[in-house]
């Protein structure tokens, strides 16, 4: 999975903390202020997980993934998102906590590339 960083024009570095070996340390430029952008959340509902957006996630503050918001970046961008189902709202879920997350990395990564957060 590839790692999107971005460099502010006073120059600040954003972008996902990786886990150890799995991408350039963040935490290696500086002084850091993590906030976290979403999580992946259990529905009882739909007994499938979904990504919710956090603070921080740009215009996507307090929304949940969406088929429709899928739609709104290249799909080049999306080659890594695993399966998932399309529910009531175009709400995205996923079978797997793991699904989940490789959606939310993916999703967040896309997004940044799109200039929307």
């Amino acid at each position: 999975m590839k790692q999107v960083i971005t460099i502010t024009p006073s120059g600040g570095v954003v972008g996902l903390l990786h886990k150890k070996g799995q991408g350039l340390d963040l935490l290696s430029l500086g002084t850091a202020s993590v906030v976290r952008a979403s999580e992946v959340t259990w529905s009882d509902t739909h007994q499938k997980w979904k990504v919710e957006f956090k603070a921080g996630a740009g215009c996507f503050d307090g929304k949940v993934l969406t088929s429709d918001l899928i739609g709104r970046v290249p799909p080049k961008d999306t080659l890594t998102m695993p399966t998932y189902t399309v529910e009531a709202g175009n709400v995205v879920f996923f079978d797997t906590y793991e699904d989940g997350v490789k959606a939310e990395i993916t999703m967040l990564n896309a997004f940044r590339l799109a200039g929307e957060i």
